[in-house]
């Protein structure tokens, strides 16, 4: 009952680079359709006024927090099971498997109960009135109920990207943002014997959307993969396995948690500029998203890739994959700085005709994207850390990256400079957090005989060997 080599997509053979840049290229577009998905509610949501647009807006950071519960779950699962497929021990894969599946059942259905017991507080705190509330309640009710819809996909399609197949989610998610397409018009607006929802409707469809993601994850879990069984000795252990893959989650889930509360806090000082300092500053984080997109996809892909090879000790091939991945990011961020200098401003133009927006949001891009490769190396280097099972050193990267650095810095030098502060302070953090993530990889790399890339030099590092003799 052993996967095929071809059906896992092992990563322990063939070009390290291309196999790489071909899976960012597949995951990039997975990443993409997440975001187009979320602008598909957006658009047809505000084609029902500026109520709904608001009371829409409220649920994003929520969603986005919940979110990184399941985000945590699928890195913890994708770097122990991508290890266990290096070793080729399907078993033990398959156990992984069903445990991270029981896993994310019982966290869907507890952040299910609390986000029903705590809309109204909730809500209310974050400063929306009683008409926006009334709408939100419509929406996350049934965005709560089928919160299982939301998980279970992204659990899934992280198994997937454990055996290396990055194709196939990317793929998945393209066919729900298809279906979201199709279904938020007709459920929002009505058709036929379809009737109108309004807000409801735009819940009832992203959940639809999501069942057809997870009925096609499934399939290929269950038929292609064989990774998920339901014979009852591979839920046996479960327990015991879960607690190794929150090892790596909860961590995780905090510092995912960080970086939209550095969001928060760092809106909060723009804000003292005026509004539309926080128009500028909103306009130039939405279009720097998808800037990182590809960076983001990189780090994904770095994980099943060294966790693959962390399996099969091949100690060279994870310098390879290492080397690769701070190359591309910072190939990345040169692109990118120089697509700005020459882009940034018709591109702003797009999102605003306010020319305060407009050179808030140009000077950020402008400046900002020279850091762009160095957050390349943070999220490539965190990725390592997990997979190596070192999941406290990488909160700490971005614990002391944003709250320690870019927040104070922004603080300071904001009241120095100006708003100019804040942009000097998006680079130091950016450029300082690299050093960092570099610096506590480092040893692991050499605890585990795993000799460190030649383009640590770059960043005043020498590359570094063990003896061979060293195990894994």
């Amino acid at each position: 009952m052993s996967p095929s080599r071809s059906e896992t997509a092992s990563l322990t053979q063939g070009p390290v680079l291309r196999q790489i840049t071909t899976m960012t290229a597949q995951m990039s577009i997975g990443l993409l359709s997440m975001l187009l998905f979320n602008l598909v509610d957006t658009f047809y949501v505000s084609m029902l006024g500026t109520l709904p647009l608001a009371a829409l807006t409220y649920t994003f950071p929520v969603i986005l927090v919940i979110g990184s519960l399941s985000m945590g779950i699928g890195t913890g699962t994708s770097a122990l099971l991508s290890i266990a497929i290096g070793k080729q021990d399907f078993e033990t894969a398959r156990r992984y498997t069903n445990a991270a599946f029981a896993l994310t059942f019982m966290t869907a259905i507890t952040a299910t109960a609390a986000g029903w017991l705590s809309i109204d507080s909730l809500f209310t705190s974050m400063g929306a009135n009683q008409n926006e509330l009334i709408l939100i309640k419509e929406y996350m009710q049934i965005w709560y109920s089928g919160l299982l819809l939301f998980f279970l996909p992204m659990t899934a399609n992280n198994v997937i990207r454990a055996t290396g197949d990055m194709k196939s989610p990317s793929i998945i998610m393209g066919a729900a943002v298809v279906g979201n397409i199709i279904f938020d018009p007709l459920l929002i607006f009505g058709f036929g014997p379809i009737p109108r929802l309004e807000m409801q409707g735009a819940a009832v469809a992203t959940l639809l959307a999501r069942s057809m993601a997870l009925v096609a994850a499934f399939w290929i879990l269950r038929r292609r993969n064989r990774l998920l069984c339901w014979q009852k000795p591979y839920w046996q252990g479960a327990a015991a396995l879960g607690k190794k893959i929150m090892y790596i989650a909860l961590p995780s889930i905090a510092t995912n948690m960080i970086l939209p509360l550095t969001n928060g806090l760092i809106v909060s000082i723009v804000a003292t500029y005026g509004s539309h300092y926080v128009a500028g500053f909103g306009v130039a984080t939405r279009i720097e998203s998808l800037a990182l997109s590809l960076l983001m996809a990189l780090s994904a892909v770095l994980g099943p890739f060294i966790g693959q090879n962390l399996g099969a000790g091949n100690r060279v091939r994870i310098t390879a994959g290492l080397q690769n991945g701070h190359a591309l990011s910072l190939l990345w961020g040169v692109f990118v700085f120089v697509l700005f200098q020459l882009a940034s401003y018709p591109v702003v133009r797009l999102f605003s005709s306010d020319e305060r927006v407009i050179a808030l949001a140009t000077a950020y891009l402008s400046w900002v994207s020279i850091a762009y490769g160095f957050q390349g190396v943070i999220l490539t280097s965190n990725t390592a850390l997990n997979v190596f099972q070192r999941p406290l050193r990488a909160m700490l990267v971005n614990g002391v990256y944003s709250l320690l650095l870019y927040i104070p810095i922004a603080h300071a030098a904001s009241a120095i400079m100006g708003i100019e502060g804040i942009i000097l302070a998006a680079i130091v953090s950016k450029i300082c957090g690299a050093m960092l993530a570099l610096f506590l990889l480092r040893p692991v790399l050499l605890d585990n005989g795993i000799t460190t890339p030649a383009i640590w030099r770059f960043f005043g590092m020498p590359s570094s060997s063990t003896s061979p003799s060293e195990k894994i």
